[in-house]
Parts: structure tokens; sequence; C-alpha cells
């Protein structure tokens, strides 16, 4: 839509009609806040287009060269192009204040016949004294609130780095049910600055297998990918921003294999099928169904899927040491599996892997296995 366009107000204009095509968000969109998302990637390219202008302008006044005059924004608007990033900002505060009920455990929010707001547990069978031995209800501050709100908490992306960090993008692929009939990053390795890349024909069938349960997934997809956002192969650069553009130039040539399999209606209807079957048992199920009892309830129940929402990412630092050694500092909620498929991966003992994990910018289960992609590919690279 910019392509040839002339630099101005209407090409921005263009931008947002093309946006708007580009971006169209059901009302039922997975995460919800659809019209929010849309207004937030319209301000991106506001926050692009000013952020130009401001640069021309500035060009232009610093050029001996008769150059045309940049598109005219306001000081008012002008302030959209900040980045906030690398400006100092004053000392922040912040306050909350609570109504604190008397007594530790409450037993109810009707108000007492002393005047106070609750009334506190009475002493029943030895149990001491209600005031004092539950903080249940009381605005008790988190052990960790202050680094937090300070900004004193490191978290993965806040270590620092040595001279000689490398830095990594995935690789993901954009079709829901296709063959890799080629993958070519070429183009991406002639780029200054671009260490490597690594796929899944860089490691054997068994090293780039894994799952927490069943040994059902692939670090890298080898053949066919089964959804979007699936790991296909992962650019190595010298700096993050250089291995994002990188990994965005490599040229994936996929074969569709058909429609998706979005539901459980859809795998029925293509005979798809989990290969294998976890079960838990405990005691003899058979003989169970013979009780008399017994009651046996059967129904149908849906439920849409949950996105886990947390600010921190999910990312890794890897340290390599001796003798094949390797740290990984990582967001997970699983630091067992990120030290064992991480060792699995580089074909190295599990001892030699170090997993850290200080804190976590938020979880919710959706760290629990899918940090360990990022973490093995890491560790691999």
């Amino acid at each position: 839509a910019l392509k040839g366009a002339v630099w101005d107000e209407k090409s921005l204009d263009a931008a947002y009609a093309a946006l708007a095509e580009d971006l169209p968000l059901p009302e039922a969109v997975p995460g919800g806040m659809a019209a929010y998302r849309q207004t937030l990637a319209a301000s991106f390219v506001l926050k692009f287009f000013t952020g130009v202008c401001v640069e021309l302008a500035q060009k232009v006044v610093a050029s001996t060269e008769a150059l045309p005059a940049a598109p005219f924004i306001s000081e008012r608007e002008a302030s959209a192009a900040r980045t906030f990033i690398s400006e100092a900002r004053p000392l922040t505060s912040g306050a909350q204040r609570y109504h604190i009920p008397s007594g530790g455990m409450q037993v109810s929010s009707v108000a007492a016949a002393s005047g106070e707001d609750h009334e506190a547990l009475n002493e029943k069978n030895g149990e001491g004294d209600a005031n004092k031995r539950s903080p249940v209800g009381q605005p008790i501050q988190h052990m960790a609130a202050l680094a937090q709100c300070t900004g004193e908490a490191q978290y993965v992306d806040d270590l620092p780095s040595t001279r000689d960090t490398l830095h990594a993008a995935l690789v993901l692929s954009e079709k829901p049910n296709a063959k890799l009939a080629s993958i070519d990053a070429s183009e991406a390795l002639a780029m200054e600055g671009v260490v490597g890349f690594f796929s899944a024909k860089d490691l054997s069938e068994e090293d780039n297998v894994w799952g927490p349960a069943a040994q059902d997934e692939q670090l890298f997809r080898r053949d066919v990918v089964t959804s979007t956002g699936q790991s296909i192969g992962i650019m190595v650069a010298e700096t993050q921003e250089l291995a994002q553009r990188a990994a965005r130039m490599v040229k994936v040539q996929y074969e569709d294999l058909g429609p998706p399999v979005l539901t459980i209606d859809d795998a029925i209807r293509a005979q798809s099928f989990m290969g294998s079957k976890l079960t838990m048992e405990c005691g003899n199920i058979d003989e169970a169904f013979k009780e008399s009892d017994l009651v046996v309830v059967e129904g149908e129940f849906r439920i849409g899927g949950q996105e886990h929402f947390y600010l921190e990412t999910c990312s890794a630092h890897v340290v390599p040491g001796e003798g094949d050694e390797l740290t990984v500092y990582t967001s997970t909620q699983t630091p067992m599996k990120t030290q064992k498929f991480a060792a699995h991966a580089c074909g190295i003992p599990i001892n030699k892997v170090v997993c850290r994990m200080k804190r976590m910018g938020g979880g919710f289960g959706g760290k629990e296995t899918r940090t360990v992609f990022i973490s093995s590919a890491a560790a691999f690279a």
C-alpha cells in the first residue's frame, strides 16, 4: 500500500486502511480485546510515521543540499516518536490504603456486638489467640514487592551480557498443516553479523525428539508442521535485532496437507488420533464397575482454550563452561525438564547442565513445558 507513495499524511491514511484490512480481528478472537489490539497496532504505525518525519526534518536542516521539506509535525505530535526506553525518568512512588478489619481470622462481615467491624474467633480447643495465629485477611506485603517495584529484581533479560554473547531468534511455521518442502537460510546467512542457522538437519532423529510425558514432540520440525508457530529453526547473530531480522528472511516452502485439525470434531472426521494413551489407574477398574451402587454419569463438556498472559515472555540465557558444561538461566516452571532436555538436545550428560531460575514474571502453567523449546534451542545453538 505504501510502496512508491509520497511520504505524507495521505500515506499514513493508506497505512491505516491497509492495516485494517490485514488485521481483521473478530470480537471472539482468542485473548479478547479486539478493538484495543487493532488500535494498538495503528498507534505503532503512527509512532513510526512520526519518528520518520522528525528524523527527516532534522536531516533537511542539517543538509547542505536542497532537500524537499519533511511533513510538518507539531511539537505536541512529535512526542509520539519518543521511545522512553533510553531516557532518564524521575523517581516514581505509589501507595495503597487498606481498611484492616480487627482480628486475624474473621468469622463474618457482620458488625460485632463489641462495636468492632469484625468479631475475632473465640479460643476453642486450645487453638490460642485468634488475633495472632493467622494472617488471613490482612494486607501482608509480598516478600519480593520492594525489589520488583523498584526494578532491582533481576529477570532473565536483565542479566548482564559478556562481550562475546550472541543472540538468537526462532524461525516459526506459518502454516497449520503442511509438509516442509524446503528451508533456505542463505540470504540471511549472507548478512554481516549473522553467525549461524540451526534446524532439524543439525540434530539426529533421537536428539530432536522430546516431550514432557509422551516423547511425541520435536525441538525443530523436520518434515511436517501441524500448527502455526512451531519451531523450524533458530537464527544466531551478534544482536537481538539482527537475529530477528535474519529469522524473518529465512525462506520456507510448504506443501499443504489439507485443512488443519482445530477441534475434536475435526480430529474425528480426519481420523487423527493420539498414537499412545496415558492412563492413571488405581485399584481394580473392572471390579469397581460391577459394584451395585456405582453411578455412571455421561455427557459432553466443551471448553475453549486458555491463553497464559504473563508480563515476562519466555526467554533463556545460556552460558557455556568447561568440558561441555552449560548454565541455563531461564524463566520456567520446570527447571528439571529444562536441564534434562537441554542435555538431551546437546548430547551431553544431564549433570553437565545446571538450570538457574531465580524468579518469573508470571507463569500460570504456561511455562510448565513450553519454555523447554527456547532453552533447549538456545543450549544447542
